[in-house]
């Protein structure tokens, strides 16, 4: 008996750590606040976020050990500046000096600190691209976005 106890412990632990390890890697999971996406997300709604879309970050840092993608206009990313996360969408990206920046705005501009604001993000400070939006209607979920 247990044996079997230590099983099932051993299983749910590898379970957590995995489910961890994925979503610090590949998916984040944030709940939107603010009006500053409106009309397309709204305060309360949760957005899958792939953290893979632009390349491989380092967990826990703003820093890519691999980059393979640019995002592109129209795009909605998840990105922090200064220990703050955003969600907005891509309106353009700059290329200074060898490094890239994008220009990001919110779909309500009137409600919205963005770039017109701050200026253009790193492209290092985004964490990935939002893909999926669950809708605050009883789990409703939309249409994969972009």
């Amino acid at each position: 008996m247990k044996l079997h106890s230590f099983g099932i412990l051993s299983l749910l632990v590898s379970a957590v750590a995995i489910v961890f390890l994925l979503q610090s890697v590949s998916l984040e999971i944030v709940r939107v606040q603010g009006k500053s996406m409106e009309p397309v997300l709204h305060q309360g709604e949760v957005l899958w976020v792939n953290r893979l879309a632009y390349g491989f970050h380092i967990p826990f840092s703003q820093r890519y050990l691999f980059q393979w993608k640019t995002p592109s206009s129209g795009e909605i990313v998840l990105f922090s500046i200064s220990g703050r996360m955003y969600v907005k969408r891509c309106l353009r990206v700059i290329e200074e000096k060898n490094k890239k920046y994008v220009y990001v705005v919110g779909d309500n501009p009137e409600k919205s600190i963005d770039s017109r604001m701050f200026g253009p993000i790193p492209v290092r400070a985004i964490h990935g691209r939002v893909f999926t939006i669950f809708r605050k209607e009883i789990g409703e979920k939309n249409a994969p976005v972009g």
